[in-house]
């Protein structure tokens, strides 16, 4: 990737999604599977989370002459920000409020 490209979020998203085909067809890659849900998901115009967009970054620097930090800011428009909403763990959950 050269360093002063700039693109379009769908630019990019092809970008990604070429180079995680790359990926998939080694057969040494592990983690194959999850990269191909990664796929997935951007073919669906689905954005990555950030723990998945940094699994790939990990193999971007490896790849391209970039560092982490600038992947990750060039890939951000495809970062969703969306925090998980975890259940308090005193919460009770009851179907009290259904019934009455």
């Amino acid at each position: 990737m050269d360093n002063r490209f700039t693109a379009t979020p769908q630019q990019l998203r092809l970008k990604l999604i070429a180079y995680l085909d790359t990926l998939l067809m080694k057969d040494h890659i592990q983690s194959r599977y999850v990269l191909s849900r990664y796929r997935v998901k951007l073919d669906l115009n689905e954005c990555l989370t950030t723990k998945e967009i940094g699994h790939v970054i990990r193999f971007l620097v490896r790849d391209s002459e970039r560092s982490t930090e600038e992947l990750r800011t060039l890939f951000k428009p495809l970062t969703s920000n969306k925090a998980k909403t975890a259940i308090p763990k005193d919460a009770t959950s009851t179907l009290d409020e259904f019934f009455h």
